[in-house]
């Protein structure tokens, strides 16, 4: 429920929908705070600091997409990387320290049943730390 929230709080902030955006970002972070079994999302949202109070995050975005990972942290986690690699937020979070690299990857790879059992239609793999897929432009 809570994704749901912040997706309809981006796009209406982005101007895709009509609505509300700061009433369905902070349900996001209520519904969020319900799922998990939290106590005072009011207090929360009341806190007024940048990425978390509406009013004084000077980017609504980068708001959004910090909340919307941290309802999702553990949840879904492929969509909260969808999310990082469209939007860049949120921005900060540190590099494993298993990671052969210091970047992130920008794209996944082919699983290996694919290649297996689909390997005449599957497209010579890119780079996953250079090559954007179309929307991460």
């Amino acid at each position: 429920m809570a994704e749901c929230y912040f997706n309809q709080a981006e796009a209406v902030h982005r101007g895709f929908l009509t609505g509300d955006a700061k009433s369905l970002y902070e349900n996001g972070i209520t519904a969020s705070f319900d799922f998990l079994g939290a106590p005072d999302a009011g207090a929360y949202i009341g806190q007024g600091t940048n990425l978390i109070g509406w009013n004084n995050s000077s980017n609504k975005i980068e708001a959004i997409m910090t909340q919307k990972w941290l309802a999702l942290n553990g949840v879904t986690t492929a969509q909260s990387w969808f999310d990082y690699t469209r939007t860049g937020y949120p921005s900060g979070l540190p590099i494993s320290m298993q990671a052969s690299t210091t970047d992130r990857p920008v794209r996944l790879f082919y699983p290996s049943g694919e290649i297996s059992s689909n390997g005449a239609n599957v497209p010579t793999q890119p780079d996953a730390f250079t090559d954007k897929v179309f929307w991460g432009n």
